[in-house]
């Protein structure tokens, strides 16, 4: 049996959150990444997070999140514009559908037994 390593979770992971401490073998504890370092308890306090440290973390992924926005919204108003230069030189936005006839079929396959 492997010996469990003690990991500090620093951002959430599956069901880990920040301040988190679990065990882990340490092939487990080396696939957590920059998700968790090893424990340290004169480094970690068993606390959660402070106040201004969750609010750093909304405040980054909060200016993240309205790039996203500004960045949708760019390329919407680009789509529109190109839909409005297509109605006004005339070319169709879709391609007509073809009016070819379906191949008529043959009758249905007459039963042996009659």
């Amino acid at each position: 049996m492997s010996k469990k390593v003690t990991m500090f979770f620093k951002k959430a992971h599956g069901i880990y959150v920040p301040g988190d401490i679990a065990g882990f073998d340490a092939d487990q504890a080396r696939q957590l990444g920059s998700a968790a370092e090893k424990y340290d308890p004169k480094k970690h306090s068993k606390t959660k997070p402070t106040a201004e440290a969750f609010d750093a973390e909304m405040a980054a992924r909060t200016s993240e999140l309205d790039a996203r926005e500004a960045a949708l919204a760019e390329r919407e108003a680009a789509l529109e514009t190109s839909a409005d230069d297509q109605t006004k030189t005339g070319k169709p936005t879709t391609k007509k559908p073809t009016t070819q006839k379906a191949k008529e079929t043959g009758a249905p396959p007459e039963r042996g037994n009659n």
